[in-house]
């Protein structure tokens, strides 16, 4: 990805230089990284609040993600 005058480089060096202990996560550009963004970030929350439990998996379908896109409206608000 062409990402100015570095083409990309010092966007790479900042994920991959990190210490440890600093958690990077990576999604893809676009309407598909911006949902798989909303799961990650969906998952973690999912990780101290039960309430989540499997609604935070993105291959669930139907009224499950009616569900969590609430859960996500409410937590934004907070």
């Amino acid at each position: 990805m062409d990402g100015g005058p570095l083409k990309g480089y010092d966007a790479l060096l900042s994920t991959v230089q990190m210490p440890g202990g600093i958690p990077v996560a990576c999604v893809a550009i676009g309407k598909a990284g911006a949902r798989n963004a909303a799961y990650l970030a969906a998952q973690m929350l999912a990780l101290s609040d039960p309430d989540f439990g499997d609604e935070a998996d993105p291959r669930k379908r139907g009224p499950t993600q009616h569900r969590l896109k609430r859960k996500i409206m409410r937590c934004m608000k907070d």
